[in-house]
């Protein structure tokens, strides 16, 4: 999910925010998108163990998958 700069999900499964990233001025729309796909992959990889640790220390609730 690191890589769909604008998704919600690293967030949902592990209460951890992104942190707030700018890109640089003067990107156009897809270059801005890779350009912050990449600080978050590496921000992911920087903080694997956290948020591995944070998913690992959610409850599992079955009925909320099966929704």
């Amino acid at each position: 999910w690191a890589r769909f700069p604008y998704s919600t999900e690293i967030e949902r499964y592990t209460g951890i925010q992104w942190p707030e990233v700018t890109p640089p001025d003067g990107m156009d729309l897809p270059t801005e998108r890779a350009w912050l796909a990449e600080a978050r992959l590496k921000w992911v990889q920087e903080n694997l163990g956290t948020l591995t640790g944070a998913m690992l220390s959610q409850r599992y609730k079955a009925r909320e998958l099966d929704q």
